[in-house]
């Protein structure tokens, strides 16, 4: 019995070690000097929003500063030692009505997990789009034809996801205007 509280009270003490290790500053949409990943997302934002500087990004396409000349690309970064993405970045320019058909979709949704997006970034959502208990946030703007979705994924819980992909949205945004 004294060795299970022992190795309880272990457990515990590593848990609340590696929750106060969790950088809460927001991230700064001012400035974007510095590194980049992706091509247009400064580091220290995407570091900050998942919680580590040991980042594996995997691109496809051109880089996300392309979007305003070319018709798909896509970004998703890891976190160290995960086969699944923790931050993944999309745009698509579909030239057609399907955008039209999505735009008119958000602008009749009004679910209990997913708002519109801040004036400041036009049209769009902002949800949640995996359950509660996974932390996790997803923007998806919208500028006629074309699409940017930004989703975070099995970050720290502690940090708000939400305004995470918020603030990676406004340093996206000069691309996709």
């Amino acid at each position: 019995m004294l060795v299970l509280a022992a190795v309880s009270v272990a457990a515990l003490a590593a848990c609340g070690h590696q929750a106060a290790s969790v950088d809460l500053s927001a991230i700064s949409t001012s400035s974007t000097t510095g590194s980049t990943v992706c091509g247009a997302l400064p580091r220290h934002a995407v570091e900050l929003a998942l919680g580590t500087d040991d980042l594996r990004v995997v691109k496809r396409g051109a880089g996300l500063d392309a979007i305003g000349s070319t018709d798909v690309t896509s970004c998703q970064v890891y976190r160290p030692g995960s086969t699944t993405w923790s931050l993944d970045v999309a745009f698509a320019d579909f030239k057609g009505t399907e955008n039209q058909q999505l735009l008119a979709e958000f602008q009749q949704r009004s679910g209990n997990r997913e708002k519109k997006l801040p004036s400041d970034l036009g049209t769009g959502l902002v949800d949640s789009p995996w359950s509660t208990g996974s932390p996790s946030a997803q923007v998806t703007m919208m500028n006629g034809e074309k699409q940017l979705q930004i989703t975070l994924a099995r970050v720290p819980a502690r940090r708000d996801q939400s305004e995470d992909v918020l603030a990676l949205a406004r340093l996206l945004k000069p691309y996709f205007a």
